[in-house]
């Protein structure tokens, strides 16, 4: 009898294992499927151009499964990077990727977040040159401005002044066609004194 009792305890005990093992697996599996969940619905909102909401599962990601914390700082970063985000910062975008160079050094995204970083940084620094080139020409072109409203200035001085002259072109004109018409009643008066005085 004693065999038997051993024999069944044995069988309880293999079965309570078994049951335990089944447990754990299933409830790794089960956390394991909303992991695998939750990053393909992160991934479906990026897609779908839901940035905020994209983000917010990002963060909750981050927070209750630190394990896929690598792949929620890239698609944080990638979003922040997205030019068609309307909340798109590329400093903040450097800041998920440096984060995740930092807190995750053997991830495999751990290869492409330098890469962004790179081009970012390459981003950052053209749109200041942009930035500067914009504000300099905005500089030309109010130097243009204000050269444009000399020369109207200048233009209409020229006009004035072709005016003026006009003016006194034709004062001269006048004037000497009263010369001309003194000149006349002069020598007509000496014409007729001429003749007075010779008879």
């Amino acid at each position: 009898m004693g065999r038997k009792q051993a024999g069944k305890r044995k069988h309880f005990f293999f079965y309570l294992t078994c049951i335990i093992i089944i447990l754990s697996i299933s409830a790794f599996s089960g956390c394991a499927l909303k992991e695998k969940q939750m990053l393909m619905e992160t991934q479906d909102l990026m897609i779908r151009s839901d940035y905020s909401l994209a983000l917010e599962k990002n963060q909750q990601l981050l927070e209750e499964f630190p394990q896929l914390g690598d792949k929620a700082l890239f698609n944080m970063g990638l979003i922040y990077a997205n030019p068609v985000n309307p909340d798109y910062n590329y400093r903040t975008s450097l800041k998920y990727f440096k984060r995740l160079t930092e807190e995750f050094p053997e991830s495999k995204l751990n290869n492409q977040a330098p890469i962004w970083m790179s081009l970012l940084y390459k981003v950052m620094e053209r749109g200041k040159k942009i930035e500067g080139q914009r504000s300099e020409i905005a500089g030309l072109n109010d130097k243009i401005n204000v050269m444009k409203k000399e020369n109207q200035i200048k233009d209409k001085k020229i006009e004035d002044l072709q005016k003026d002259n006009q003016l006194k072109d034709k004062k001269a004109d006048d004037l000497q066609q009263q010369i001309e018409k003194l000149k006349e009643i002069d020598l007509n008066i000496q014409k007729k004194k001429r003749s007075v005085n010779h008879k």
